[in-house]
């Protein structure tokens, strides 16, 4: 199956634009808003980008090494734009639990896409 991740990238980051909360719709389709409050219990319930960013980082923690374009495929299928996941790349490399050359994890579009700058993550365990 052939998908276009320029079509793909411009959807999202147009969705994410206009609703920076859950990237769903004009309005708090998922009741994001009311997360940030507890619940009964004094736990708070995870918004859509928090819950991403957890099973990106579970997932990551699992593996050995990982590609930039492998997670900005799984980004993108998760309905995410690249910064959701770069916010975790850039958390686990400052914590020591996953190494790539340079400052830049190289996770967007135009990198992965355009210019071919497909780089490895290792994950140090």
């Amino acid at each position: 199956m052939f998908t276009n991740y320029a079509a793909v990238h411009k959807f999202l980051t147009i969705a994410w634009k206009r609703n920076a909360l859950n990237g769903d719709a004009d309005f708090d389709i998922d009741e994001d808003s009311k997360k940030i409050q507890l619940d009964i219990f004094g736990l708070k319930k995870m918004t859509k980008i928090e819950s991403f960013q957890v099973e990106l980082r579970n997932k990551l923690l699992k593996m050995d090494s990982v590609s930039n374009k492998s997670i900005l495929l799984y980004t993108y299928e998760s309905g995410h734009i690249p910064k959701h996941a770069e916010d975790i790349i850039k958390e686990l490399k400052k914590d020591g639990k996953l190494h790539f050359d340079g400052k830049s994890p190289c996770l967007t579009y135009e990198n992965v896409f355009r210019n071919g700058k497909i780089i490895d993550y290792k994950i140090i365990k």
